[in-house]
């Protein structure tokens, strides 16, 4: 009797050992999923929590190795956040709440480095001192990336003087504060505006055989952009820039060079036109590393002669500019100030030339066209306008 009720009840274990031995691994193979999921979609902190589950050692072989080898890869890149916060008389606040994206985050605040996904949150401060709002863009790997408000600072959210009843922020004075044309932060959207100047080195040929370099070595640039700030990475705009020519050559069948001639004055410049698109690196971050792209704008080379008896002569091209490619490093002066270095060249080919002297017409058209080139380098100047 005793032994027939041993069988039954060493089943029942085996049964609900069973069981839970399926339910382990459904649990696994879940986490397994979830895991890579979140991740791929930069939800760090699930990822993370889904890893340590499929991590585990009563997971399936692979599996454990899978997940431990990507909890090592996924937990450094983890970033998180402290935030402070300091009063109209610039004193540090404690008694302050704290949101992300609309979600409770924090009781307090307490020094202490909070964990976040990465990405643009929009946080929300809300204490005695009245409320604010902060959207920051958290890269992947910063850790204690430090957010701070000041609820002394105008143009934010509203001031809360009374239970209940609210007020505007009251303006302050001086160049920290801004305004909503010279924000005191960098701005998210607006015009855009820039110049330049530096130096073109001629490259390539005018025609075929003709080398640019043989008539011209170079120019001296005053270039001018202007453009919309879509958000705080991506600009659309335009350029325009005319060059003074420098070491310009018109030589005579023997090889002498008319310029250097006493008693002759030769003169020239480049003018260039067109659309471009620029990509900030770091959005509204004080250092800002930038690429830009000129597109299919218009270019248009003159030179004239003139000497002492009356005698001119002049020459033109005009043509296509397919690119310009561009790369460039500023550093904000002022939240909306930046100044910094360029390098870009301008990839080209005229199309139609005109020769002339003392009126009279000697070249019209190019029979042999070619690519020519001016490699810039230079500084810049570039002014953000919130409008």
């Amino acid at each position: 009797m005793r032994a027939s009720l041993t069988v039954p009840a060493a089943l029942t274990l085996c049964l609900l050992a069973s069981a839970a031995r399926a339910q382990d691994k459904q649990t696994c193979n879940a986490a397994y999923q979830d895991a890579q999921v979140a991740r791929d979609a930069h939800k760090l902190l699930k990822a993370r929590e889904q890893l340590r589950v499929c991590a585990s050692a009563s997971c399936p072989g692979f599996i454990t190795k899978d997940c431990t080898e990507w909890l090592k890869d996924v937990e450094p890149r983890i970033p998180s956040v402290v935030f402070t916060a300091k009063n109209a008389a610039g004193a540090d606040v404690t008694d302050v709440k704290v949101t992300m994206d609309g979600a409770p985050l924090a009781d307090k605040l307490d020094g202490i480095a909070i964990e976040v996904d990465p990405g643009s949150h929009t946080f929300g401060f809300e204490g005695s001192e009245g409320t604010r709002e902060k959207k920051v863009l958290v890269p992947e790997g910063a850790k204690a990336q430090n957010v701070s408000v000041s609820f002394a600072t105008a143009g934010e959210a509203a001031v809360v003087t009374a239970p209940g009843v609210a007020t505007t922020a009251p303006e302050a004075t001086g160049s920290s504060v801004g305004s909503r044309i010279f924000p005191a932060e960098g701005i998210d959207n607006g015009l855009t505006f820039s110049f330049r100047i530096g130096y073109g080195i001629a490259a390539g040929d005018v025609s075929s055989g003709s080398s640019l370099s043989n008539a011209v070595s170079g120019q001296i640039p005053f270039w001018f952009d202007v453009g919309y700030l879509v958000n705080p990475y991506f600009i659309l705009g335009a350029y325009f820039s005319y060059g003074v020519a420098s070491g310009l050559t018109v030589n005579t069948s023997s090889g002498a060079n008319v310029c250097s001639e006493l008693g002759v004055s030769c003169s020239g410049g480049d003018l260039r036109v067109g659309v471009e698109l620029q990509f900030r690196f770091l959005g509204k971050n004080r250092l800002q590393p930038w690429a830009g792209l000129g597109l299919l704008g218009f270019e248009s080379a003159s030179g004239s002669l003139s000497d002492i008896e009356g005698d001119t002569g002049s020459t033109s091209y005009t043509g296509i500019e397919w690119a310009a490619p561009q790369i460039g490093f500023d550093y904000k002066l002022l939240s909306t100030l930046s100044a910094g270095a360029f390098l870009g060249v301008s990839i080209s080919e005229y199309l139609g030339a005109n020769e002339s002297e003392d009126g009279m017409t000697l070249l019209s058209g190019i029979n042999s066209k070619a690519i020519h080139e001016w490699i810039f380098i230079g500084a810049r100047v570039n002014f953000d306008l919130h409008i």
